[in-house]
């Protein structure tokens, strides 16, 4: 049993969800810790949430609430940071809800390690709501917390994490960045830490996926605008600039590109194709996915070019160096292909969009849009001279193809040998 002489502030900022900040405020109550202060701060709803925080206030003396205008959760935080007198801190969003251990999970791994920043890695949520019995703790240095972050091992937002609140002296949440902002956060925060400490598997917090006035949920080109934008300013103001760091941001700048892009086109379809003995892998990562909804997910098929009907780009970006057949089939479909020049040119039929796979990301998403922005007519034509180009092939034919490849490199190896 914990000490419980530590005052642990949890700061929630509140925006119209009345339907759900009433789960949220009674789950923090409940709390098997009960020495916390709750910070509510009503960032200017114009529904019934600001009324419910004061109803709940006048029953819990543990409560403060705070109205203020409406300035967006970067500033909702950085207010309750500033209104809140506990020793420690965490957050937690007012349309989520926590387990009644939270707090005495997180402030345990924060005292039992001496660590500056205690976090999970694992929450509960829409298609996540099974416990586990057993824990797995890592302990983190700061540079290896940035990585980690960075490579989508740690969740982006401040949700779910414990830290001393001396140590966030000169750490903020930016006001400008409205998506983002916890990664931002999180990221100047390991920076500063000597000590991480890591849950790796135990869940004690449950994230909503099915708020649809979530700003995670809605979707708007601003939003993406501010997404890219949050992660230069993350590389702006690495303090940590080792060569594992940066390439992490690679990463994560990889990433946050292709979502942000997959985003604008609101009648995108993914179609993932022959997915195998991974299937249940993919699916499971598919349902946390935030746009699941486009993705559309196919086994082995003996039809090929039905699939191919449903697309008008085929982006290839992988690492593999052979000759996939699926190029051969979507060239011979007529679909602009933009691919890896990690993939060898022979399997090029055509017209294809060379593109390098350690490019800035912006490289590839500037591909795909230019093919987006071409006139219907354009891509007509571009369709029909492609096609021309490689009428003399047939799905039928394809593996006839690969193998005359295959012959020809084989050759040239053992020439090279020679």
């Amino acid at each position: 049993m914990l000490n419980e002489s530590c005052l642990v502030s949890v700061i929630v900022p509140i925006y119209n969800v009345g339907k759900y900040v009433s789960k949220c405020i009674q789950s923090i109550c409940e709390q098997t810790y009960s020495n916390i202060e709750i910070v509510l701060v009503d960032d200017g709803s114009t529904d019934n949430s600001g009324a419910i925080c004061d109803e709940y206030k006048k029953k819990d003396t543990r409560i403060k609430v705070i109205h203020k205008k409406n300035a967006g959760v970067s500033s909702a935080r950085n207010t309750g940071i500033t209104k809140s007198t506990g020793d420690y801190i965490c957050f937690v969003d007012g349309d989520d809800y926590v387990m009644p251990d939270y707090v005495e999970y997180m402030l345990g791994q924060i005292t039992e390690n001496k660590a500056d920043i205690a976090l999970t890695t694992q929450m509960f949520g829409n298609f996540d709501e099974k416990q586990v019995k057993n824990d797995k703790i890592e302990i983190w240095n700061g540079e290896e917390a940035v990585e980690a972050i960075l490579c989508y091992q740690v969740p982006m937002d401040a949700i779910a994490n414990c830290l001393e609140q001396n140590f966030l002296e000169g750490v903020c949440f930016i006001p400008e960045i409205f998506i983002g902002e916890g990664f931002n956060f999180n990221v100047e925060a390991f920076q500063k830490a000597n000590k991480v400490v890591a849950g790796k598997i135990r869940k004690i917090y449950y994230y909503r996926r099915d708020n649809p006035t979530s700003a995670m949920t809605k979707f708007s080109i601003k939003k993406c605008e501010c997404g890219l934008w949050a992660l230069e300013v993350i590389k702006q103001n690495l303090t940590i600039r080792s060569d594992r760091i940066l390439e992490a941001w690679k990463y994560a700048n990889w990433r946050t590109q292709f979502k942000e892009v997959a985003a604008i086109r609101g009648d995108a379809i993914l179609l993932i194709v022959g997915i195998g003995p991974d299937e249940g892998k993919i699916k499971s990562r598919v349902k946390e996915h935030p746009y699941r909804d486009r993705i559309i997910l196919y086994g082995e098929t003996d039809n090929p070019t039905a699939l191919y009907s449903a697309m008008d780009i085929f982006v290839f970006p992988s690492r593999y160096e052979g000759l996939p057949v699926v190029l051969l089939e979507a060239q011979i479909s007529g679909l602009p292909c933009v691919v890896s020049d990690k993939v060898t040119r022979e399997v090029d039929l055509g017209d294809i969009n060379w593109q390098s796979i350690d490019d800035d990301p912006k490289q590839w998403a500037k591909a795909v849009v230019e093919i987006r922005r071409q006139s219907n007519q354009e891509r007509l034509f571009y369709k029909e001279k492609h096609l021309s180009q490689i009428r003399k092939y047939n799905i039928a034919c394809s593996v006839k193809q690969l193998d005359k490849i295959y012959t020809n490199m084989i050759t040239k190896d053992n020439c090279d040998l020679l």
